[in-house]
């Protein structure tokens, strides 16, 4: 699972780098609650800019300091843990593992707070401005520089 996930990501960094000039992060991981039956791996880029992300609980489902939203390496960390038996010591992964859905969903419900800088904003749409804002300055910041054409005067004034 590691190492199709890496492919994945090594993929989107390279769509990021040929239409942006540079790439950011990309979060690969679970959702602590599952919103669907069956076992699925988020695979979703650092700017949590995308139309698709509509609701205060989809926000919160992946700001990445919250504790929802549960990184790959995390997660398969836990099968490095003992079983539990009498005589395990430290955490287990059975307790690692036993994701409570009372623990986990009133996350979702939190405030509206950039994961970045934790400002908070009382609408999803204000939020989404200012992350965009922050992505906008980054991509300033590292996209490809344009380049300044310098007016060559060397031949100005001189007679022919």
């Amino acid at each position: 699972m590691q190492q199709d996930a890496e492919q994945t990501k090594t993929m989107i960094e390279d769509e990021m780098t040929k239409k942006y000039g540079f790439k950011w992060d990309v979060w690969i991981g679970f959702h602590a609650v599952p919103s669907m039956e069956h076992v699925h791996l988020h695979v979703l880029s650092s700017d949590l800019c995308a139309p698709a992300l509509k609701k205060k609980h989809h926000y919160n489902s992946f700001r990445p300091d919250l504790g929802f939203f549960l990184h790959l390496k995390d997660v398969l960390s836990w099968f490095e843990l003992p079983t539990a038996t009498p005589f395990a010591k430290g955490p287990t992964f059975e307790q690692k593992a036993a994701l409570s859905a009372q623990k986990y969903e009133p996350l979702l419900k939190k405030d509206l707070e950039c994961f970045k800088c934790h400002e908070t904003f009382k609408t999803l749409p204000q939020l989404k401005a200012h992350l965009q804002k922050e992505w906008d300055d980054l991509r300033a910041e590292r996209g490809p520089k344009k380049s300044r054409k310098i007016k060559d005067t060397s031949l100005e004034g001189s007679e022919p």
